[in-house]
């Protein structure tokens, strides 16, 4: 029996099913579309709208729920500051969820949630990319790949030189 149990399980333990949906929601974030299974999509909704919801406090208490979730300050804080304040308004139904065709591998039923209101896509993905471009900056240093080295270049061997070199070898 099923009594009081409330969600679903997504045939994954209870560290795997946190993992999946603090990545489901920060990516709803930080691209402001997410396309995802129905059931899937459902949950990140309602997540999502409750973090929207505890980020219109406009506290620190509010801040510090939804950095506690979220766990990416600079992530946390556009949210607050950026996406809050365009649902001011309302009082809830932050995103749509909009039902898409079924995926064409398993038939499984697939959905599209957004923004209902939302910044131009311009000045989000611009948003976006700084906030990547400065976490990238600080830490890492570009360099080439390891194990990658250049290679001499090859020169092509007539048919000659390769019986002369074999016949050197010979004697």
């Amino acid at each position: 029996m099923k009594h009081r149990v409330a969600g679903k399980k997504f045939s994954r333990n209870t560290k795997e099913r946190k993992a999946l949906f603090l990545s489901l929601v920060r990516s709803l974030v930080e691209r402001g579309v997410l396309v995802t299974t129905l059931t899937k999509a459902k949950t990140t909704k309602r997540l999502t709208e409750k973090l929207v919801t505890s980020g219109k406090k406009n506290s620190v208490a509010g801040r510090r729920e939804v950095f506690s979730f979220l766990r990416d300050k600079k992530l946390a804080n556009y949210l607050v500051d950026e996406i809050v304040p365009l649902f001011k308004q309302r009082s809830g139904g932050y995103l749509r969820l909009i039902h898409l065709p079924p995926r064409k591998g398993d038939a499984a039923p697939m959905a599209k949630v957004e923004w209902v209101e939302l910044l131009p896509k311009k000045e989000v993905k611009e948003e976006v990319k700084s906030l990547v471009k400065k976490d990238s900056d600080s830490k890492v240093e570009k360099t080439e790949p390891v194990g990658k080295e250049k290679e001499p270049e090859k020169t092509k061997k007539t048919v000659k030189e390769i019986k002369e070199k074999k016949d050197k070898n010979e004697k």
